[in-house]
């Protein structure tokens, strides 16, 4: 009675089992049957975070090209804020300053002085603003040093933020309390605002 023979082999490549039948009397020769190799698949993948790596990329331009001022002395302002807090010079209170800040006494002879008072830092305040209500809107904003060179800001605009060439650029003077409208009024400046930016820059057909 013949004897059956089944041996595995394993090469670099793919795997497949080879059967060996020898011969039985009056049978003759047996061929093996063909079988098909069994294919070892290996499979991988590496996942890219795009925004992480995107994130990384803006902080360190903004940190390299991007600065604020803030206020290092606090005087204590004569007038107190809207809501009856000690403020300084700035407008800022004292608990809103930097830890390393100094407190300078507020006699009539030392003022406030934005060029003496203040230094420029790295900025930490950029990013996205969202806007809810009849439609919601989504806008960049930044926090630079009004020495900035026109130069980083344009380049941050179109670089950074990928955004198209703007058609006006406004630059106000001031805070809230140098610049009051009624509502009415308000709205007919905003509008016009608006309709500028819209055809600044548009060739008349």
């Amino acid at each position: 009675m013949g004897s059956q023979e089944v041996e595995k082999q394993t090469m670099d490549g793919p795997e497949e089992e080879i059967v060996e039948q020898k011969s039985q009397p009056g049978l003759g020769q047996v061929r093996p049957p063909k079988l098909k190799p069994r294919l070892r698949k290996i499979k991988e993948t590496q996942f890219i975070d795009m925004d992480s790596e995107r994130i990384k990329v803006l902080n360190s331009w903004f940190s390299v090209n991007i600065r604020k001022k803030e206020c290092v002395d606090f005087i204590r302002s004569a007038k107190p804020s809207d809501a009856g807090k000690e403020v300084c010079g700035c407008g800022y209170t004292q608990d809103q300053h930097s830890e390393d800040h100094e407190e300078l006494p507020s006699d009539g002879d030392l003022e406030w002085n934005p060029g003496k008072h203040t230094r420029e830092v790295p900025t930490d305040a950029y990013g996205d603003l969202t806007f809810t209500g009849l439609g919601k809107s989504v806008v960049k904003y930044v926090r630079a040093s009004s020495s900035t060179p026109p130069k980083i800001l344009y380049e941050m605009m179109t670089k950074m933020w990928n955004l198209s060439v703007p058609n006006l650029l406004i630059s106000v003077t001031g805070g809230t309390k140098n610049f009051s409208m009624k509502g009415r009024l308000k709205n007919l400046f905003s509008r016009g605002l608006i309709k500028a930016a819209q055809t600044t820059g548009k060739q008349s057909k």
